[in-house]
């Protein structure tokens, strides 16, 4: 593993990561139930998502929905049993609404040519959506040697808690499951001028709750896209239990989730980019997130070398409103 070299000035680079999984829904049944034919069902899955995830990313770029915005390439950055789970580092507010638009379309298609199979093996995926901002909340991580061959990891509350809302029990084929930082980053796109119209959804609002060892036992509000078009329920879409829930207005979802970030003690932060026109703190704030990168950046190296020196906790004093 290489924390150290040419991997440091990464792993204190500023970064906002967005992060999306989709999960095989009743896999384990079908590899007990036909222990001879789950495999193809498993293959298919992770060659169609990848397949899927690169073509909304390519329609996107064709479509330019946003003026001067592409997405970003969204990585696989591991499989996980049955479950792939793709990453992008945001380097605008953009990319952050382009990436989840281009995922969302992707497990809308993976379940809409599942429910029109005839196999009757073939699985729905779920799918979930999170953010984390780096360095100083989370880490990055490289592995391999230095140079090409390196892969990033990526470890921190906010990455248990994507992991902990991928099997939060109200999920559901289709919605994708936010965090509240990628819930707010999306909310707060309301506010830009080139994010009307069906590029923006309502969020759903699937209430709070609780997720073993996150927040403090604080429940958290969980917010979904939907992956259908916004058209009226079929018949066959009310046989199969297509979920809704109440529809929130994104400048409404966007305060809430303020009110939650800024008071709960474990989110300190607003998400943020730096250098981003809506999301980027203002120069002052961030001269005061520099202190404590610095801060940390020291504490981290003092404990590589034996020093014995800790100092104050790196996110205290942070401010609560970078926007």
């Amino acid at each position: 593993m290489s924390t150290r070299g040419s991997g440091e000035l990464r792993e204190w680079e500023w970064g906002l990561h967005v992060f999306f999984s989709a999960d095989l829904v009743d896999s384990s049944a079908l590899k007990h139930r036909q222990s001879d034919r789950w495999m193809p069902v498993i293959r298919q899955f992770f060659d169609e998502m990848q397949n899927l995830v690169r073509g909304a990313l390519d329609l996107l770029r064709a479509e330019s929905p946003i003026a001067g915005a592409l997405p970003p390439d969204l990585r696989v950055w591991k499989a996980n049993g049955d479950e792939i789970l793709f990453e992008c580092r945001a380097m605008r507010l953009e990319e952050v609404v382009l990436a989840e638009r281009a995922f969302r379309k992707a497990v809308g298609e993976f379940n809409r040519s599942v429910l029109e199979s005839t196999n009757p093996d073939r699985r729905t995926v779920r799918g979930t959506g999170w953010a984390a901002g780096f360095p100083l909340r989370n880490r990055r991580l490289f592995f391999g040697l230095d140079g090409p061959g390196e892969r990033p990891d990526f470890i921190g509350p906010q990455i248990d808690l994507g992991f902990r809302l991928t099997k939060y029990d109200g999920h559901h084929p289709d919605l994708i499951v936010l965090s509240p930082e990628l819930a707010w980053l999306l909310a707060r796109a309301a506010d830009a001028n080139w994010s009307s119209g069906p590029l923006e959804p309502p969020l759903l609002y699937h209430g709070h709750h609780t997720f073993k060892g996150i927040a403090g036992g604080t429940p958290v509000p969980v917010f979904c896209t939907d992956t259908l078009p916004e058209t009226e329920l079929t018949t066959e879409d009310l046989l199969r239990g297509v979920a809704r829930r109440p529809r929130c207005p994104r400048p409404s979802a966007r305060r809430a989730l303020e009110t939650f970030l800024r008071s709960n003690p474990e989110w300190p932060l607003l998400p943020f980019i730096v250098g981003d026109s809506i999301v980027g703190p203002p120069a002052e704030d961030l001269e005061l997130l520099e202190g404590k990168r610095k801060q940390l950046l020291a504490k981290d190296s003092a404990e590589q070398y034996g020093d014995d020196a800790m100092g104050p906790s790196p996110t205290s004093g942070l401010p609560g409103t970078p926007v």
